[in-house]
This record gives structure tokens, sequence and C-alpha cells, in this order.
């Protein structure tokens, strides 16, 4: 299941990356379109971070869990640091809406919880 939503996250962060606007306007109102067209770079590497350690902790899970562990929790800790800023400084709860809001946030505290038990799991090996 973390697959799938580090994957969708992917593919998230490659449109937004490259300016799809077709892609964004099929998931955004105008307003939404334009917050991501203008998304500030040092964010849009924080997202990066976050959807690639995601990615690699998960695909590192089964061989190397305290890796995992580390990279699930840098994930954790981008996501959480990229929600922060976007709905402190960027509007994001009124443009993005609250509950995609609330399925990122999920989706952080699930990152976290997967972080503790790689990072518990490479202990005992």
């Amino acid at each position: 299941m973390a697959l799938f939503f580090y994957a969708i996250g992917s593919y998230d962060f490659i449109n937004i990356a490259l300016k799809n606007e077709e892609y964004l306007s099929g998931m955004y109102t105008q307003e939404g379109v334009a917050y991501f067209l203008n998304y500030p770079l040092p964010l849009l590497l924080l997202f990066g971070l976050n959807v690639a350690a995601g990615l690699s902790g998960i695909l590192l899970a089964l061989f190397r869990p305290k890796i995992a562990g580390r990279l699930l929790f840098l994930s954790g800790a981008a996501s959480a640091l990229l929600i922060f800023i976007t709905v402190t400084f960027m509007d994001r709860l009124r443009i993005i809406d609250l509950s995609m809001t609330g399925t990122d946030a999920l989706v952080c505290l699930a990152t976290f919880a997967l972080a503790f038990y790689y990072s518990r799991l490479g202990k005992n090996t």
C-alpha cells in the first residue's frame, strides 16, 4: 500500500516539476494550477526528497530495514516540513483544500510509523 502512495507521489512530482498544465487542471481549480505552476524551487526539491526517500525506503525495506527506516524518516520529515510551510505561508488549505492536505498528513504519519517499524526491525537483525 505504501508503495502505491509513493508511486502516485512520484507521478505528481514529475507533473508538477514539468509544469504539466493539462495534468494539473484535471486535478485542481485554476487557482490550484497557478499555485503549482509557481511552486518555489526549494519546495519542489523538498517534495522530490520526500518522494525519492520514501520510494527508496519502501524498496529497500526487505533487504536493509535499518537503512529503510532512516530513508522513511527522512521522507516523513520532508513531508511534514513541506506541509507546514505550504499551510503556514502559501494558503494551502484554501487553495488545495482540507481533504488533500489531510490525506497528505495521513501519508506523512504512516511514513513515520513505517520508519519506526523498520528502524526497530533493523535493530533486531
